[in-house]
């Protein structure tokens, strides 16, 4: 057979499979494959790109010395390792580079079969003609460690040689594909791999899987946001840096912040880097641009909580800021009424006590809110005698109407528990009867009166209160709801 001429493609049946050849003379040109097949290689240890024909194995294929020789090295050497023979006749011997090819030597490059064996057992990916590796796609590099049949390495060689030994060698040889970060069945090797210690396997692993082009889908990947997470664990200030100068952009870190394993491997880079102030000071300030719609963000709020957990005051100063400012909307938030709660109890000083006062000024509204209710009873369960004054006014004025409603009961109940509660006493035991009445045979309202009768800051309003009930008690006994009225006023 001979070579086929320049920009023709060979004549290939059925049962052979040529493609992917890249040469000077031919650019690309893709040719049908089995499916299943892959490409595979090793890398070599010289970078010749005119070897001598004759030092070729053609053992098994339809090409000879002379088709080569005729054709060019060029077109038939540049990638001939890419030949598979799956499911063919031909033979699987790998094509590399020997020093021998420089010299111009006839040898063969692989005397005999042996040589297929032992370059699989250095778990290396076949060559280029070029001497550089090539893996293909990703997949390929994928193929490597679990044994595939068009990897070019058996399942039970794999195997028996352990997983780690093949992706030792490749992660020794330069960076990694980003895929094999996010495989489920390499992570293990790669985190154990990182515990040896080297600094080679190290950087290559930080070179491939934190690569610019990569670095947001390994961080969001459910299995590669844990090698994230041990690389941040295992790099030096440099790395971080160059980590940092990526992620800190108020877009991408809401993009990762609305994703699970995203927000994770965000939530790890602000406690690998609180004590770098240069490096926090670059995330807080793409934070500050977001913390608002992160504060109710079903998944982006844990960044917030990670910030105030772990970064100082001042650090966290945008937070508290942000508070401030919208902690009437954060109240009325099924998410933000937990953020706004963490930043009471988290802040100090002027910022506490304005986000305080803007909120006991809104009591009566949140007091009837689903989740602005929660925000007066944490208020007053700080214990600050000024503002629990403040609010036990408030509702002291509204008390027959809050004491009828769902959430606003609640208020009530724990304001008569609070050392003002006093106050409501003395409301409640100059209501007429007929509000007494309705207050005490209401579904919500009698809890506020069974509250009421329980609590003792006042013993003179308790007494005044308890007659009041029993001159009423008639007109009690025919309503389900007053039954528990009726025996705490005895």
């Amino acid at each position: 057979m001979h070579a086929p001429e320049q920009g023709v493609l060979p004549d290939i049946t059925e049962d052979y499979r040529l493609f992917d050849f890249v040469s000077d003379d031919f650019p690309s040109m893709n040719y049908p494959t089995q499916e299943g097949s892959s490409l595979s290689g090793s890398n070599s240890s010289s970078s010749a790109y005119h070897p001598n024909p004759y030092s070729l194995n053609t053992q098994g294929t339809p090409y000879d010395i002379g088709d080569i020789e005729q054709g060019g090295c060029n077109f038939y050497g540049s990638n001939l390792g890419r030949i598979v023979a799956q499911r063919s006749p031909y033979v699987r011997t790998p094509i590399s580079l020997n020093p021998q090819w420089s010299s111009g030597s006839s040898y063969s490059l692989f005397d005999s079969s042996e040589a297929s064996s032992s370059q699989s057992k250095q778990g290396g990916c076949l060559s280029s003609m070029t001497g550089q590796s090539f893996y293909g796609d990703h997949a390929s590099e994928s193929n490597l460690v679990t044994g595939n049949p068009g990897s070019g390495f058996h399942k039970d060689e794999v195997e028996a040689t352990g997983y780690n030994s093949y992706l030792r060698e490749l992660v020794t040889r330069g960076p990694i594909s980003p895929v094999l970060a996010m495989r489920k069945e390499v992570l293990p090797h790669l985190l154990s791999l990182l515990d040896g210690g080297d600094a080679v396997i190290l950087t290559n692993i930080l070179n491939g899987a934190l690569h610019p082009s990569s670095l947001y889908r390994v961080m969001k990947d459910k299995h590669g946001h844990r090698l994230f997470v041990k690389l941040l664990d295992k790099c030096g200030y440099r790395h971080k840096l160059e980590i940092v100068s990526l992620v800190a952009r108020a877009d991408k870190l809401f993009e990762l912040a609305k994703d699970c394993y995203g927000k994770c491997s965000v939530k790890k880079l602000i406690v690998s880097i609180k004590g770098l102030l240069d490096l926090c000071d670059s995330v807080t300030s793409a934070l500050s641009i977001i913390v608002s719609d992160l504060m109710t963000h079903d998944l982006g709020l844990s960044l917030i909580k990670c910030c105030l957990k772990n970064l100082t005051y001042k650090q966290n100063s945008f937070i508290f800021e942000e508070a401030q400012r919208n902690c009437h909307q954060l109240a009325r938030h099924q998410k933000g009424v937990f953020i706004l709660k963490l930043c009471i109890q988290k802040s100090d000083g002027p910022h506490r006590v304005e986000i305080l006062k803007e909120l006991v000024q809104e009591t009566m509204g949140l007091a009837q809110d689903p989740f602005g209710n929660f925000v007066i009873q944490f208020i007053i369960e700080l214990e600050d005698s000024h503002f629990i004054r403040e609010i036990c006014s408030e509702v002291a004025e509204h008390l027959a109407e809050l004491s009828l409603h769902k959430t606003g009961s609640y208020v009530v109940q724990r304001c008569l528990e609070s050392s003002e509660g006093r106050l409501l006493l003395q409301k409640l035991a100059n209501f007429t009867d007929e509000v007494l009445e309705q207050i005490s045979t209401h579904p919500f309202g009698n809890y506020v009166m069974q509250t009421a009768l329980k609590v003792e800051k006042a013993k003179r309003c308790h007494r005044a209160l308890a007659r009041r009930i029993n001159r009423i008690l008639k007109n009690l006994r025919s309503y389900p709801y007053a039954i528990n009225v009726l025996k705490h006023a005895r």
